[in-house]
């Protein structure tokens, strides 16, 4: 210490002047530990895999078993992987002229959650007035325009599917709706909680049908739905759906029935161009000529022809286009690792072979065949190495790891994991979406499709959420 002073250093008590040194930074946990959770697991798979090759094991028998708790391929610590939905909205867009103005039709169809969403209140300080100022205007503007207006909403149920998905959003605070209630400050925080949603929407029908216009106005009030006008609702009362997304298109088969030629539908949802496409040529049969999906807010508004877009994939990818989408990643299936909708768009572009399969699962299937599951496995193999000779994701997972040296979190998943993905993405599009214009779809549990029901202890009552991602589809090979 004297030595440092005899040179004029500071004491070594002293107080350290406050910098910018990295060592005095405090990091972002959150992301930084998945990152490293990640790495931790493709360090002990390589390992492992040394490990192997040192013991002269079978590495071919290695590479079917993911050894880790979580397919590193298809989740993120055990939840859904996700990516880009609106991609294969770029995709299909291109494909077709789209319009500069907006077109005309007899009917329109409006996603429910959407309008509500977008049109928060602006000076109305009660849910009467936000009726009164916001909500009725609109649909009598609606209604200027078209012979008939439906709004479709969500049902929130106890066990759903996309439970994990709505957590993701955050939590709301409880708030009554009733006319003499005060809207809230925040809206969007109002509309994370599923029983706000719910009364808000019950409230809201009651009101949009006092709407003064002379059109027909139908819109859905939990699994009823309720008109301005005596008409029966046979077709689409009761209804099973919970989503809008497929609901809507039990709207649409009556709506044509009842004559329309040309239907609009507004909703901001990749997953309802893919079911319009999949279901137009059914309702062409029964005379419906156009389908518009009026996309995007404000500005970037659109309208995407979906018969256009029909005509211009054909008929083919057009019925199979609800598996192919649910395959590669939607709200509740994961999606590949570092595998967009672009690219798995390209593999089925040079492997034609799969789109039977895809059509086939999309059309309300009772089990996935074994030759079914060969294509998607050839499919997925492509879709990570198009020059990839290989048949089977187990053989590619030990050619591109030990041959072509990719990273463990970079190869597809294990047979035994990729048969649940296939299962889950097959629910997902066939059971769901391929039976989007059936008011009471024959649907079975998702327990049978790959998922499972979190608390053993209340899966007797059914009303927990499903797991949307599996976890080790088998043993730890050592």
């Amino acid at each position: 210490m004297e030595g440092l002073e005899d040179e004029g250093e500071s004491a070594f008590y002293n107080p350290i002047k406050k910098n910018l040194a990295s060592f005095f930074k405090q990091e972002q946990a959150k992301d930084i530990s998945k990152e490293k959770v990640l790495k931790d697991d493709c360090q002990l798979f390589s390992r492992l895999f040394i490990s192997c090759q040192n013991r002269q094991c079978n590495l071919q028998e290695f590479f079917k078993h993911e050894n880790q708790s979580h397919p590193a391929s298809l989740s993120d610590s055990g939840k859904l992987h996700t990516c880009q939905k609106s991609q294969l909205v770029e995709i299909l867009e291109v494909q077709v002229n789209i319009p500069d103005t907006e077109p005309n039709g007899d009917a329109i169809i409006i996603d429910g959650s959407a309008l509500i969403n977008a049109l928060p209140p602006r000076t109305s300080k009660t849910f009467d007035d936000y009726a009164k100022e916001d909500i009725i205007p609109k649909v009598e503007s609606y209604g200027a325009r078209y012979k008939r207006v439906d709004v479709v909403f969500d049902v929130y149920k106890k066990s759903s599917l996309k439970s994990e998905t709505r957590s993701k959003r955050g939590q709301g605070i409880r708030r009554r709706v009733t006319g003499t209630s005060k809207t809230p400050g925040n809206w969007q925080s109002f509309l994370r909680d599923a029983s706000n949603k719910t009364e808000l929407f019950h409230f809201l029908a009651e009101k949009m049908c006092e709407a003064e216009t002379t059109s027909t106005v139908i819109v859905t009030k939990g699994e009823e739905a309720i008109s301005n006008t005596g008409k029966l609702l046979d077709a689409v009362s009761p209804c099973s759906h919970e989503e809008a997304d497929s609901r809507i298109f039990v709207h649409a088969r009556d709506a044509t029935t009842d004559g329309s030629k040309s239907i609009i539908i507004k909703a901001n949802d990749t997953d309802v161009l893919v079911i319009a496409i999949s279901v137009l040529p059914s309702l062409q049969e029964l005379g419906l000529e156009k389908m518009w999906i009026a996309f995007g807010q404000g500005a970037k508004m659109r309208w995407i022809p979906v018969h256009e877009v029909v005509s211009a994939i054909g008929l083919e990818k057009a019925r199979g286009i609800p598996y192919f989408h649910a395959f590669t990643g939607c709200d509740v299936v994961s999606a590949f690792r570092g595998k967009g909708k672009k690219s798995a768009w390209q593999t089925w572009n040079v492997f034609n072979d799969v789109s039977e399969t895809f059509t086939n699962l999309s059309q309300h299937p009772t089990l996935i065949c074994d030759l079914d599951l060969q294509k998607l496995e050839r499919f997925v193999v492509l879709m990570y190495d198009r020059s990839s000779a290989t048949t089977g994701v187990d053989e590619a997972r030990l050619d591109l790891f030990a041959r072509k040296q990719r990273p463990y979190n970079s190869i597809p998943p294990t047979q035994a994991a990729l048969r649940e993905h296939a299962k889950r993405a097959a629910y997902q599009a066939g059971i769901i979406w391929g039976q989007a214009t059936i008011s009471n779809p024959d649907t079975s549990s998702p327990a049978e499709w790959g998922w499972t029901q979190k608390g053993m202890a209340d899966m007797l009552d059914n009303t927990t959420p499903y797991c949307s991602e599996l976890s080790g589809t088998d043993e730890v090979f050592l």
